[in-house]
């Protein structure tokens, strides 16, 4: 059959499919939805060489149980993920409730190297060498296994080779803001045909969000990519 004979066969037996389209949205609005998306907060660090970097994000996520793999989204060019490829290692550390100013710190100007940590006590990860900071809720040490660009930003994807964790509160990133995430359970629903009284999954019995710790923005809705995970600061 030549090109011209073919033709689109009509539907058999009913109307015509209907073709959805996506209504008309600002794409601001649909960016300030998305600040909505509460996450935790973490401190990047990486040591190429004796050269010590660190830089604030606000999304560290489980990628692969096996193996285990995390992800965090970063910018287009970030010198932290340029650092870490380089080097093949670096390290994740988790804030706690109280850590909102190293969140801060890690977020905005700050000198070059070692001086970035001035104050800050910390250890240095036996395998990768980075900074685990004092404190912090958890410190994942991994190998880079890889990075992705998507869109704006650059995945960096890393092989947690050593994790260690403490109970507490965590700091989180919404709507803007950082808060700490105070953490309540949600009683679990009860068994069919059973009359014993539901049971709770443990966790820290608190009020839930508190109000607004130290916050990296002063709108409640920023054009930051903060909410959305990526890396809060420039480099």
């Amino acid at each position: 059959m030549s090109a011209a004979a073919v033709s689109v066969a009509e539907p058999v037996g009913g109307p015509a499919p209907v073709v959805r389209r996506p209504a008309r949205q600002d794409p601001a609005e649909r960016r300030r939805a998305l600040y909505h998306l509460a996450s935790p907060v973490s401190v990047l660090t990486v040591n190429r060489d004796g050269h010590l970097h660190g830089t604030t994000a606000s999304t560290v996520t489980l990628i692969s149980k096996d193996p285990l793999l995390l992800g965090v989204c970063l910018r287009v060019g970030s010198s932290f993920a340029q650092l870490a490829k380089e080097e093949g290692r670096f390290a994740v550390n988790v804030l706690g409730a109280q850590q909102a100013e190293l969140a801060q710190r890690f977020a905005g100007r700050r000198p070059d190297g070692l001086g970035q940590f001035a104050g800050v006590p910390w250890s240095p990860a036996p395998y990768a060498g980075a900074p685990l900071l004092d404190g912090a809720l958890a410190h994942y040490v991994c190998r880079v296994h890889g990075t992705l660009p998507l869109g704006d930003s650059l995945v960096l994807l890393g092989q947690v080779v050593h994790a260690t964790a403490v109970e507490d509160s965590p700091l989180l990133s919404y709507s803007g803001g950082l808060f700490a995430g105070f953490l309540r359970p949600v009683p679990a629903p009860p068994v069919p045909g059973s009359h014993a009284p539901a049971l709770s999954a443990p966790a820290l019995s608190a009020p839930a969000l508190s109000a607004p710790a130290l916050s990296t923005h002063a709108s409640p809705a920023p054009a930051s990519p903060v909410p959305t995970s990526k890396e809060t600061s420039t480099s």
